[in-house]
């Protein structure tokens, strides 16, 4: 590439520099990789580079961007670091030339001293490129996410993201927001990964919360590109500033032995193994048969059934409290028998959150395999979230007097958000078919 390249692809020195002024940068890394090389320089070869060094110069003295603090101070790190390499490179050239006729054709000038300052020519040109375009690619992607945020529409800043942090968004947020409080954001993602320490806690709302306690997702996707798109976050997170570019690569699946893997892998299997069980299938169906016929989406019939079997549980304990075990009837074991089932359902979905928060091996398994599914989460939503209240309200009769009633353990409320996730991700897959049909047919 030359610099004459350089200047009529994508900018005349005359005319404008594009916004996106990434495309400057990489250009004049492009041609410094390509044409400061390892060939023999000739005196012609000096004397234009340091002519090209010039305009290069000119040409970022053009250079002004707009944007927000984060954008700017990039442009600004990268533009100062090509001007200061570009000055040095051309005064280590023109000292290069005056050395050149200065000796003139004197053996120790031609055979040692004048490759020996070609080669440091060469490597300090060289030196640190591929670290200096990682920090342009980053300052494309800004730009890039820059106008897709101006847009204010969050479905074109779907491909900034994995399926895993943009169903989180979508769920935690809003589909259609750009912004939430923090508190919200650090509640559901504790809710679903687990509580963090205080220092984890701290280098988070570094990184996601501005000044006045919103995540935009504007800083949410600059976090994650920090993480290299892992999701939830590594607990190895640092309390450092966003602004700084990072190639860290730290991924739980690749630093785990194949040992550990496989223990995992059959730990999640074991869950699956357990849920298809006889006994497990005889819980279902006793929850099952004591709302037969009612309505699952009606929740206030529901409850209502439920407060049923609370009220005969609470008779049950009663009679076996006072000796009257000979008053009991089968409504009552019938009873026992759906609060057994009501125990084993409710720890096992306690065992799929603990083991789904361990990290991304058993979260792709489980999801692999679409287990436990919508359908059953549903199912336990619906048909054991009522009888856990009745058993709270009425059988242990705690909270009388509360008018809502409506306590839930925080299993529930992890799944009824895993629940939307998946129902989230499955849209994402139904659109995404859609397009492709649509795109076929044109």
């Amino acid at each position: 590439m030359t610099i004459q390249s350089i200047i009529t692809t994508s900018i005349l020195l005359n005319s404008s520099i594009p916004d996106d002024s990434s495309i400057v940068y990489s250009h004049i890394v492009e041609y410094l990789r390509s044409n400061v090389s390892d060939s023999i320089l000739t005196t012609d070869d000096m004397e234009q580079f340091i002519q090209d060094f010039d305009q290069i110069q000119t040409l970022l003295s053009k250079i002004q961007v707009s944007g927000n603090e984060t954008f700017i101070k990039q442009n600004n790190t990268i533009q100062k670091y090509l001007n200061d390499k570009v000055s040095v490179a051309k005064t280590l050239a023109e000292d290069f030339l005056k050395q050149d006729k200065k000796q003139d054709k004197r053996i120790k000038w031609v055979t040692i001293d004048r490759p020996l300052q070609a080669k440091e020519f060469r490597d300090y040109v060289q030196m640190d490129l591929d670290t200096i375009l990682q920090r342009i690619n980053n300052l494309h992607f800004q730009y890039q996410l820059n106008i897709a945020s101006e847009k204010r529409n969050i479905t074109l800043l779907r491909e900034f993201m994995a399926s895993s942090s943009y169903s989180f968004w979508s769920v935690c947020i809003g589909q259609n927001k750009l912004d939430g409080t923090w508190q919200q954001f650090i509640n559901v993602y504790q809710l679903l990964y687990g509580n963090l320490d205080v220092s984890m806690l701290q280098a988070m709302e570094n990184l996601l919360s501005d000044t006045d306690k919103k995540v935009t997702i504007h800083r949410f996707i600059l976090t994650l590109r920090k993480y290299n798109n892992q999701f939830p976050f590594p607990d190895t997170i640092t309390n450092t500033s966003i602004i700084e570019a990072t190639s860290i690569s730290l991924n739980n699946k690749t630093n785990m032995s194949e040992e550990q893997r496989v223990q995992l892998t059959k730990v999640a299997l074991d869950l699956v193994d357990k849920f298809s069980e006889a006994k497990m299938r005889n819980h279902l169906v006793s929850i099952y048969s004591w709302y037969a016929g009612y309505d699952k989406k009606n929740k206030e019939a529901m409850r209502e059934r439920a407060n049923e079997w609370g009220t005969l549980m609470k008779e049950r304990r009663a009679l076996i409290s006072d000796n009257k075990q000979e008053l009991l009837q089968a409504k009552h074991e019938q009873a026992e028998q759906i609060d057994q089932a009501r125990r084993a359902i409710y720890f096992f979905y306690e065992q799929f959150v603990t083991i789904w928060r361990v990290g991304d091996v058993t979260r792709e398994i489980l999801k692999s395999i679409d287990f436990p599914g919508k359908g059953r989460i549903r199912d336990f939503l619906n048909f054991v979230t009522p009888l856990d209240q009745a058993n709270f309200y009425i059988v242990m009769g705690l909270d009388k007097d509360s008018p809502k009633k409506d306590y839930r353990p925080k299993v529930y409320d992890f799944m009824e958000l895993y629940l939307n996730m998946l129902v989230q991700q499955s849209k994402e897959r139904d659109d995404y078919k859609n397009q492709q049909k649509q795109d076929s047919t044109k």
